[in-house]
């Protein structure tokens, strides 16, 4: 698994590398593309949306677990001198940014002012979509494993014994396998 890793991360970072020229700016989402931020020189914004697997990934090999020190000292050099500005959507992970690399991210509250981006009013998007009166739990995100969408279908499907009118709606692309699941789940 440990190489497995190295092999992406510089696979990343020569794509990165080569292709860094067509940008003004690089913006990386979730480990590794941060390390395939070494060496780079435009700049750099990471959207820390969720912790790094280096970190966070309690089923590691024997070797990662092995190298976890190394790799969060590494992990901390690369960010603190390659990656120019960390934005976080919440006080948890500005909290943890703080405590992992020393550093003031920006926060930028994640959501949507509805009233701006949306030109209908609230109950005219209920009745739009068949949700007038009932309880809706809105699960907005890329439909993948990682969001999993699957444990919000089980949560919602434990509370409609309490909650009858409960709804849970689903909102976001689908890359990949992980929207069949969703589905084959619903239709059973």
């Amino acid at each position: 698994e440990a190489m497995r890793l190295i092999k992406e991360i510089r696979g990343l970072s020569t794509m990165l590398k080569r292709h860094a020229g067509d940008f003004d700016v690089v913006n990386l989402y979730n480990f590794p593309s941060t390390w395939a931020a070494y060496g780079l020189t435009k700049p750099v914004v990471w959207m820390f949306n969720e912790p790094g697997n280096i970190r966070s990934n309690l089923r590691q090999s024997l070797a990662l677990k092995a190298m976890y020190g190394t790799g969060v000292a590494i992990d901390k050099h690369i960010i603190n001198k390659f990656v120019d500005t960390i934005c976080v959507g919440d006080e948890t992970n500005r909290e943890r940014v703080m405590r992992r690399y020393g550093r003031e991210p920006h926060l930028i509250p994640y959501g949507m002012d509805i009233g701006a981006s949306c030109p209908k009013k609230n109950d005219e998007i209920r009745h739009l979509f068949g949700l007038d009166g009932r309880f809706v739990v809105l699960h907005p995100g890329l439909i993948s494993a990682q969001k999993n969408q699957l444990e919000s279908l089980k949560a919602v499907e434990r509370l409609h014994k309490k909650i009858k009118d409960i709804v849970l709606v689903l909102t976001g692309v689908s890359h990949g396998g992980y929207r069949r699941t969703i589905d084959a789940y619903v239709r059973q």
